[in-house]
């Protein structure tokens, strides 16, 4: 229904049970302008999978609030500079929304 409104950017939830980073490439097929921002499930064991996909934005995860806000300190998410890092409103952010 978005898509055929106009709308090419899409929250994919619960994403990691709904077929994880294998069905959002697999959308990328059919649908190459569409990018998704992925939420549930996607944690710091699989953040990499997701964001390594030319069709994700973004990710994220409030059950790692404890590893986020360690990692919060030092300013990365799983590895991938997060330059929300330290930002109010972007503290749970699990990667960078991608240009």
């Amino acid at each position: 229904m978005g898509y055929a409104l106009g709308y090419r950017r899409f929250k994919l939830f619960p994403a990691e049970i709904s077929g994880g980073a294998a069905a959002i490439k697999a959308f990328g097929g059919p649908f190459g302008e569409v990018r998704f921002c992925p939420t549930g499930g996607v944690n710091p064991g699989n953040v990499k999978q997701y964001m390594a996909l030319a069709n994700v934005m973004c990710g994220r995860n409030l059950d790692a609030r404890q590893q986020l806000d360690q990692e919060r300190r030092v300013g990365t998410r799983a590895g991938v500079q997060c330059p929300g890092a330290g930002v109010a409103g972007l503290e749970n952010s699990l990667c960078a929304v991608r240009l």
